[in-house]
């Protein structure tokens, strides 16, 4: 599903519901019609492609940290607001966790006022940040978002960035907007007097609407946007989380927060022969493969079920593991911990023969 980054996508989003497989036995996958057969695969594999939001500690702290905020600003106030921030390197989970946030907090919102199918009610705007993005563009973005005119180039190359502001924030007080999602916040333009200008726009437009900012993006106390004085005073406004991703397993320990993660994926995997507690006999390994990254996780764990259908092993083991190739940067941490090891273990050799 493409990134919902207008109204028209974020609907579709919030209101898409999870698909569900049935795990049938072997036998009666064989005793299925030839076409039966495909639609039930054809299924699987939608189910083990869809986007697959799981309860982590970083999820359940980002919750805890909202509400929080949330309940803080439950009331309109003249003291300046505090946003959250998401941060962390590339493939933690930080988009998944916003959009599951935001897709939340706008079904219980819809449903607390009764306004579930009301379109003029807008309780969530979600804007990817596009790379080198301007204080200007960042309001265009906002003002595509509600599909408003201001975001044609044709319309905002005669209107100032204060203006398109202006619309922006009518808008949004209009549709009832309570919780704003700024993603990939590092993407906008980095040198220090366009991240001295966006700071100063950012805390503005926080200042103009009665709504709670959530921001993220990759090693975010290190952007622009928080830098110097304007942006100074905007970090003291974030409470900020930051993405590491899991800790090497330890097997001993039956509740490690990794295993319990790989235990998760088995559970929602639609396969017919998968050993129970087959993932987490290789959770040492997945965890070597993905240096414990969410986004590696998925693609090696996603590319294993897909292979075991195909193949008709119908589980996943170190062979199926083994054929799956993922991300760069995974694959080059893996590389660069392997020889790590086996230098530290020559040194270790050599030192032992010199004794």
């Amino acid at each position: 599903m493409a990134v919902p980054n207008t109204l028209a996508r974020w609907e579709k989003f919030r209101q898409r519901e999870r698909l569900t497989c049935e795990v049938v036995s072997p036998r009666d996958l064989m005793r299925m019609s030839e076409e039966a057969r495909e639609d039930y695969n054809d299924l699987r594999l939608r189910v083990i492609a869809q986007d697959r939001v799981l309860k982590t500690p970083d999820l359940h702290r980002l919750e805890v940290m909202l509400a929080d905020l949330l309940a803080d600003q439950m009331e309109a106030t003249s003291v300046a607001k505090h946003m959250l921030s998401v941060s962390g390197r590339s493939g933690m989970g930080k988009s998944t966790a916003v959009q599951a946030l935001g897709r939340s907090y706008d079904r219980r919102w819809r449903r607390q006022q009764e306004r579930q199918d009301d379109v003029e009610f807008v309780p969530i705007v979600y804007v990817g940040v596009e790379p080198a993005t301007t204080p200007k563009s960042l309001m265009q973005s906002l003002a595509a978002f509600f599909n408003l005119p201001h975001y044609d180039l044709a319309v905002t190359n005669r209107m100032t960035q204060s203006q398109i502001k202006r619309a922006v924030v009518e808008t949004m007080e209009r549709a009832g907007t309570r919780l704003v999602i700024l993603d990939e916040v590092h993407n906008i333009r980095s040198n220090r007097q366009a991240g001295m200008e966006a700071a100063t726009t950012m805390k503005m437009f926080t200042d103009e609407i009665d709504a709670t900012f959530v921001i993220a993006g990759i090693d975010l106390d290190r952007a622009e946007l928080f830098q110097g004085e304007m942006g100074l005073q905007l970090d003291g406004r974030r409470r900020s989380h930051d993405m590491l991703g899991y800790a090497r397993p330890k097997p001993s320990d039956e509740a490690d927060p990794w295993l319990l993660f790989l235990d998760s994926w088995e559970h929602d995997l639609p396969l017919l022969k998968q050993e129970p507690g087959g993932l987490r006999e290789e959770g040492s390994y997945i965890w070597d493969r993905t240096s414990g990254a969410v986004g590696s996780v998925r693609a090696l764990l996603a590319g294993a079920a897909r292979a075991a259908i195909s193949s008709g092993t119908e589980n996943i083991d170190r062979d199926v593991l083994d054929g799956i190739k993922i991300d760069a940067h995974a694959e080059a941490e893996r590389v660069t911990r392997a020889r790590s090891t086996a230098s530290a273990k020559g040194s270790a050799t050599r030192g032992k023969k010199a004794v």
